[in-house]
């Protein structure tokens, strides 16, 4: 997968679309085993390129040589990648939850949400309210 061109237009097109914009960051793109196939895959990250954070990410695979898109999990805030040991992976993203009187900066809570391959998409395996450790 490293060895893929992320800046393709043909492959990466597609990703942006899908978000409805926003840009990639290459030194964000991360390479792990998120399908325990024991093959990397590549994890780009999408972000808005302004205060919206990070819209969310595409998980790319080869496959034959060609390299496409797994699968994306559809994020707004931060969107992050959880590696254990073990291997396999969790992406986890956090959405900020506004109280009345919470600055634009800091919301008061964050909306957690984990997902992991199921062998045919990221699904979310956990989905939780959690007061914001940043606060």
């Amino acid at each position: 997968m490293r060895e893929a061109d992320l800046s393709d237009i043909a492959l990466i097109g597609p990703i942006i679309d899908h978000f409805g914009g926003g840009e990639i960051e290459p030194a964000r793109t991360t390479y792990a085993d998120l399908t325990d196939d024991g093959v990397e895959e590549a994890v780009i990250f999408v972000e808005s390129g302004g205060t919206q954070g990070d819209l969310g990410i595409a998980v790319l695979h080869v496959q034959d040589g060609v390299a496409s898109v797994l699968g994306y999990v559809n994020g707004s805030g931060r969107v992050e990648l959880v590696l254990p040991e073990a291997g396999g992976g969790t992406i986890v993203s956090r959405e900020g939850i506004w109280a009345p009187g919470d600055a634009e900066c800091c919301p008061s809570q964050l909306r957690e949400r984990f997902y992991e391959w199921d062998g045919t998409a990221f699904v979310v395996t956990v989905d939780q309210v959690i007061d914001n450790p940043d606060r």
